[in-house]
């Protein structure tokens, strides 16, 4: 069946349009002003003619040079290039401009030149789905291979390509002008701590692995609990987090008291006083609107990641970032290792993988080993990441959280974290200071007015300066 399948589809002519590939190339020799409009939209391999290949080639060549594109430079680069007699000569560069229909629609003939290169990668990548299908792969590779490849053509994604770093000189050139000029554009997605941001160059930025190592009851969960509702809820991006340690409802119950700024103790021994289910109550609006997206599925393999990622990504329209709690209870898939080690290492591999598939910074929890306990000042450092130095590898962004009051520090300031930054592959390491708020399992910024005394108690809720709830409201909602 599948070799029938492969014939019609090679018996059948691939999807093609030649008119529209010459009109398209017609329409920038006529306008150069929508040249790197219509670069940034094609690629070589969407042209389904050999000729129209070269000739496009030789255009984005020519824009990339800095040098406008007409009839006698186009027919120059391509006499340069030894090209010029195979595609006809400068006859054919002439019929180019004549065939032009109407130039306003020079977006058009994109699209249809990019639908038809669509459907034929869609034709090649069943054939290889076909293929593997009858191959000894599992049932876990065979899907993930399929939803890759299908995935992949979505986003247009070329892994079979060789770029030119020249090609990308005037995009890195004007993201450097912009960031002159103050622009947020290439800035990254604020973690919702201030001096981190400032260390990690304005936030979390695409395709990282950042690893948030420490031992157990350090705060690992809290402090990335504390980002993701920070980038979910106030910042209104889409995010996914595994839970492979804790369900969604302690997740949710943490999230809630931590911005309401209730104590979770109070809350889960029923001891809530009225100014705190008003506190409570006015997070509601907040969290129907979060697009924070939760499994708590155990023994979850990188695999499984990010097949949900992929289609949470299509079904939102957009992914901004993934949190995985934590490694150490992730499980490799299918394959046999030799130890826990090589498991640890393929896992923090593909996480990477994952990070840059997707375009979103994957923030996964680590557990270190007890090396760290030994020491005097029990301060982490790299050599302490448990179970593979792989980690240390992988990861963009490695930090430790270190509780110096915790550690028997007898100088240390009750309740002050030091989050450190210990590896940073595209900027500076330091240290940033926060408060430990143990009451709602959270972390807060040093400079925060709440929470400048030296005390650990939340205020008051007398103190506490609240937005006015009608009581009758809130009593008929808790009634």
């Amino acid at each position: 069946m599948a070799k029938d399948l492969k014939k019609v589809a090679l018996d059948k002519t691939m999807p093609n349009n030649i008119e529209a590939e010459q009109s398209v190339l017609g329409c920038i020799l006529i306008n150069n002003e929508i040249a790197m409009e219509v670069i940034s939209q094609l690629k070589e391999e969407d042209f389904y003619s050999i000729k129209n290949k070269i000739v496009f080639s030789a255009i984005k060549d020519t824009v990339l040079n800095r040098k406008p594109v007409d009839e006698i430079t186009l027919c120059e680069a391509l006499k340069n290039k030894g090209e010029l007699e195979n595609i006809g000569g400068g006859a054919y560069i002439a019929e180019l401009i004549n065939k032009v229909p109407s130039f306003i629609r020079y977006n058009y003939y994109a699209d249809i030149v990019k639908t038809c290169a669509i459907k034929r990668k869609l034709i090649d990548s069943s054939q290889e789905i076909i293929e593997k299908a009858h191959s000894e792969m599992n049932k876990e590779e065979s899907i993930s291979y399929a939803e890759k490849l299908i995935f992949d053509i979505s986003n247009d994604v070329q892994n079979s390509s060789l770029v030119n770093l020249k090609e990308t000189y005037l995009e890195v050139m004007q993201k450097f002008e912009d960031l002159a000029k103050g622009s947020d554009k290439y800035k990254g997605i604020s973690t919702g701590f201030t001096d981190l941001d400032k260390i990690l160059n304005g936030g979390l930025h695409k395709s990282d692995l950042v690893l948030v190592a420490a031992r157990p009851g350090m705060g690992k969960t809290a402090i990335s609990l504390n980002i993701v509702q920070h980038i979910g809820i106030d910042q209104d991006k889409v995010c996914a987090v595994f839970s492979l340690e804790m369900p969604k409802i302690q997740l949710a119950q943490r999230i809630i008291c931590a911005r309401a700024c209730v104590s979770m103790e109070d809350a889960l021994n029923g001891r809530l006083s009225q100014s705190q289910w008003e506190r409570l109550f006015l997070e509601q609006t907040k969290f129907e609107k979060s697009r924070v997206f939760v499994d708590d599925s155990s023994l979850t393999t990188p695999a499984e990641i990010l097949s949900k990622c992929r289609n949470l990504k299509i079904k939102e329209g957009r992914l901004d970032v993934v949190m995985i709690d934590y490694i150490q209870l992730m499980s490799g898939g299918g394959n046999r290792y030799d130890n826990r080690q090589q498991e640890v290492a393929e896992i923090s591999r593909n996480l990477k993988i994952i990070a840059k598939e997707l375009d979103v910074p994957v923030i996964a929890l680590s557990q270190l080993s007890r090396a760290v306990t030994a020491r005097k000042d029990q301060r982490p450092q790299l050599s302490d990441l448990r179970e593979s130095g792989a980690i240390e590898q992988d990861a963009d962004i490695v930090m430790f959280i270190h509780r110096p009051d915790k550690a028997g520090d007898e100088n240390a300031i009750p309740n002050v974290a030091e989050l450190i930054i210990e590896k940073h592959r595209n900027g500076r390491q330091g240290t940033v200071n926060l408060r430990w708020d143990g009451s709602t399992t959270s972390f807060k910024n040093m400079e925060d007015a709440a929470i400048k005394k030296e005390t650990t108690e939340i205020k008051s809720a007398e103190d506490i300066k609240i937005e006015e709830v009608n009581d009758n409201e809130v009593n008929e909602v808790f009634e």
